[in-house]
């Protein structure tokens, strides 16, 4: 992927937009018309938009990907960090929004898509538009693919004393350590805003004053305990 990025910035115009395709996808005939016309006027901006899940065959499976996800609407980076809310084949971007994406971080959990949608919304402005616009084809082998999230991991894991099993505690950790990592790329980016910066290098429980729903619950949880262990 970033060597894709490298090359169509090397052909680009300095006005030009940038939109991710996967090529098992179906774009709607008005998808790039309504993306450009959604995006922030700032300088680094995207705009991201829902999409329909269909089977390999093209029948349609859902009508949401947000909803069948329960993906949470806010579009801020603390938000983000917990959880990734926007499908890279969603995005239609700037020049200048991916060109300050290069080069990718080196972390494990990082996919393109979240990484533009973090330095987005620490340096400039993300639209969100309420329609789907991709139909997003599901054929066995995709490498993520569309999943329902699970209950609240406090109630799928058997609690041993004294508070938490340790498989959950060891997620827990994980999960703050690695978004700590990530807050700590986008710092170095000049990327990182004040929520993020005071939860994830601070440890400052603050910052969690949203409204958190859907898949972003499990991770506000695992990553508020992983950081009262670490």
């Amino acid at each position: 992927m970033e060597r894709g990025v490298e090359a169509a910035l090397a052909e680009a115009g300095a006005n030009d937009l940038f939109a991710f395709a996967d090529q098992d996808d179906v774009w709607h005939r008005d998808k790039l018309a309504k993306g450009v016309a959604a995006l922030p006027d700032a300088p680094v901006a995207m705009s991201t938009h829902d999409a329909r899940i269909i089977d390999a065959e093209g029948r349609v499976a859902a009508r949401s990907v947000n909803t069948y996800e329960e993906r949470h609407p806010y579009l801020d980076q603390l938000a983000l960090l917990m959880a990734n809310s926007i499908s890279g084949m969603s995005v239609v971007a700037t020049r200048e929004a991916v060109a300050r994406a290069l080069p990718f971080p080196d972390a494990p959990e990082l996919l393109h898509d979240w990484w533009l949608a973090l330095l987005v919304s620490g340096l400039g402005a993300i639209a969100r538009i309420d329609e789907a616009l991709v139909d997003y084809r599901q054929h066995g082998d995709n490498v993520i693919g569309a999943k329902r999230p699970g209950v609240l991991p406090l109630l799928t894991l058997p609690p041993v004393r004294p508070f938490l099993g340790r498989r959950y505690r060891q997620m827990a950790r994980e999960a703050f350590a690695g978004r700590r990592a990530v807050a700590m790329h986008l710092q170095a980016r000049g990327a990182l805003t004040p929520p993020a910066a005071a939860f994830f290098l601070h440890r400052r429980l603050g910052g969690l004053t949203g409204h958190w729903r859907g898949n972003q619950r499990r991770y506000v949880m695992r990553c508020a305990i992983g950081m009262l262990l670490s």
